[in-house]
């Protein structure tokens, strides 16, 4: 009876008019902030989620609560629908980022150099955190780090994957500014970032399955795990080692079907396979991009890359921003912001971090330099740490002060990063 009534009543003419004017009141905002920090020189994203601040309860919401309510308190129905566009604009801030990838495949000794990499990059840090996080110098530092769970294991997990995880999108955009791209530096940077960014997320994927559920046992974490582990197994399978044979028939299937439905249908089927796998969503939208430079040909590579560019185009102008938004809004900045353990962790993350990486490239012949530009620019973590960020937050893992200081630590590592890798990309 409730689903029937839900159906009988469909959005009126004013709710309609309320959904699409908060809708372009956020996507302005929010190009508005991003146009402001790039000018500033500064990752658009920070504009974005800044802009959502402004928007948030505790600013928009203490300054002109009546604006603040008929935005979002008074149409609960209307506003409510915004809440499927910022999930949306997650999973193809995901897809979009694997389907820019295109790196070249490394020699011999660059591959090693990058599993090696990855090797150190995620095992220091979460032997670090399972050894040292009991004696963290600030006695309030466990109860400030704490969510509404209060799992203390859950957040030692988030805690390492916080130090570990690699912004492969911001990199790439780096090296690419940079004209590195085509350097033995790129291939063994982007290929260690790929490993690892695969490893996390599907660490993590396990992990906010297993907090979902309410009786967490060893069975069923094993169970998330496997099922993890074989959804990425297969689908890096079909995207990027399937046979020639294979291909053909699945770009036969898809022949009649233009690129962008092609996009989207892959898109969707990736996500609802990881769905039914009990698998997060946006693992599910990572590999549906990895998929698609798989399916399409040399010869209609034109075409996908002209029709992505499209999809591409309205997914940053929308959707994306309208996700990073929704991160601003959810974070209290003026009360929450806890400036000590901002650069305590800052600090702290990216000394293990790069120093858990330079110990990963001892064994090449690399010179100094160049050991220490592969540590920095492995520690860019950007997106995927806000990611992180607030899917730990939303899960009830970490708490609000601590997923600031995460999000504040990405934009910190992706912005010097660059200015740290404009002097080699000089000196290049």
């Amino acid at each position: 009876m409730e689903r029937q009534s839900l159906l009988a009543q469909p959005f009126s003419s004013a709710e309609v008019l309320h959904f699409f004017l908060v809708i372009t009141i956020l996507v302005v905002a929010a190009k508005v902030g991003a146009l402001l920090f790039k000018k500033l020189h500064l990752p658009e994203m920070m504009g974005e989620i800044l802009a959502g601040v402004l928007f948030g309860s505790a600013v928009l919401g203490a300054l002109a609560p009546s604006f603040y309510a008929f935005l979002f308190v008074n149409s609960d129905r209307a506003v409510s629908a915004l809440l499927p566009l910022q999930d949306l604009g997650l999973m193809l801030l995901m897809f979009c980022s694997t389907v820019d990838l295109q790196v070249a495949v490394p020699c011999k000794k660059e591959y090693k150099l990058a599993l090696l990499l990855t090797f150190t990059g995620l095992l220091f840090p979460l032997l670090f955190t399972l050894v040292c996080f009991d004696f963290l110098p600030f006695p309030f530092l466990h109860s400030l780090l704490l969510g509404s769970r209060q799992d203390v294991f859950a957040l030692k997990l988030i805690f390492a994957m916080a130090i570990a995880i690699p912004s492969l999108p911001m990199i790439l955009r780096i090296l690419s500014d940079l004209h590195l791209l085509k350097s033995s530096f790129a291939r063994i940077v982007l290929n260690s970032a790929i490993f690892q960014d695969l490893l996390i997320y599907g660490a993590l994927s396990v992990l906010l399955a297993s907090v979902a559920s309410k009786t967490v046992n060893h069975l069923l974490l094993i169970k998330h795990t496997v099922m993890t582990a074989l959804f990425l197994g297969v689908a890096i399978y079909l995207s990027s080692f399937a046979p020639e044979a294979l291909k053909r028939l699945i770009r036969k299937i898809f022949s009649k079907m233009g690129p962008l439905a092609v996009m989207m249908l892959t898109f969707s089927s990736f996500i609802v396979a990881a769905i039914l796998c009990d698998v997060a969503p946006f693992l599910g939208a990572l590999v549906a991009g990895m998929a698609i430079l798989s399916i399409a040909s040399e010869k209609n590579l034109p075409r996908f890359q002209e029709e992505f560019s499209k999809l591409k185009s309205i997914a940053y102008l929308i959707f994306i921003p309208l996700y990073f938004m929704g991160i601003g809004m959810r974070l209290d900045l003026l009360h929450k912001f806890h400036l000590r353990l901002i650069l305590l962790f800052f600090l702290l993350s990216s000394v293990v971090r790069v120093a858990s990486l330079y110990l990963g490239t001892l064994k090449s012949t690399l010179p100094v330099r160049e050991r220490l530009n592969i540590a920095v620019a492995l520690n860019t973590r950007g997106v995927p740490g806000i990611i992180l960020a607030t899917l730990a937050f939303s899960a009830g893992i970490i708490s609000e002060e601590f997923c600031l200081a995460l999000i504040m630590a990405s934009l910190f590592t992706a912005t010097l990063t660059g200015m740290w890798l404009a002097k080699k990309g000089a000196e290049n």
